[in-house]
């Protein structure tokens, strides 16, 4: 009888140690095995394939797996993707969009000490804006100066919050044609200048995750 109670014969584990010629265990009796199960090469025989045993017939099974950082056999994509250089720097700033910018300023200094560094009105853009730095990144506080301004827009349709991310790059030039090729949608087909001094380009969020990204050359 087996610990189960059960006769060994109902065990996967019998059935395989009767068919290879295996000793019997201490204890242990050898019952004929019923005439519905004497080909091992069904279910129980697939169990023990599967714990990479040798199988009964003689042929090795062994169970292989692979990591998939192993070398081996990878897709175009992976490898294209671990090919390319690193074209964001730094984070170069948070774009927050506010009804009023005098009030956010005050917000910021009061609540936390961060004070403005720099100011700014952006007219291509119909902002402007207030950066406050942070380590080496600043947040940058936004508010339109006409109506039909992107940021204006935005205001009406979704309200005070998160309006960007900033990504500062070497080259805005190579990052912006890095994201054309990747077949990634853009607002500014080239770069145009921003404010102080920077060069920049804008992605478009449908082909970002639902983020608009701004690329800053300093």
């Amino acid at each position: 009888m087996s610990m189960s109670g059960l006769p060994y014969h109902h065990d996967t584990a019998e059935k395989i140690r009767i068919a290879s010629g295996l000793p019997r265990q201490p204890g242990q009796t050898d019952e004929p095995l019923p005439a519905d199960v004497d080909d091992v090469s069904g279910a129980g025989d697939e169990d023990y394939r599967r714990d990479g045993h040798d199988h009964p017939d003689g042929g090795a099974m062994p169970v292989t797996a692979r990591n998939p950082n192993e070398a081996g056999e990878k897709d175009d994509q992976s490898v294209e993707s671990a090919n390319v250089e690193g074209l964001l720097t730094e984070i170069d700033h948070i774009a927050i969009a506010v009804n009023d910018l005098g009030d956010a300023i005050d917000y910021y200094r009061e609540t936390f000490g961060a004070v403005v560094d720099h100011r700014e009105v952006v007219e291509s853009d119909g902002v402007e804006e207030a950066l406050l730095k942070v380590a080496e990144s600043y947040i940058q506080l936004l508010t339109p100066t006409r109506d039909d301004s992107p940021v204006a827009k935005y205001l009406e349709k979704k309200g005070e919050g998160l309006h960007h991310i900033g990504y500062r790059v070497a080259d805005c030039g190579a990052a912006l044609e890095a994201v054309k090729a990747q077949g990634g949608r853009v607002i500014d087909e080239a770069p145009r200048p921003g404010s102080r001094g920077t060069t920049v380009a804008f992605i478009h969020p449908k082909t970002a995750f639902g983020t608009l990204i701004e690329l800053v050359q300093e």
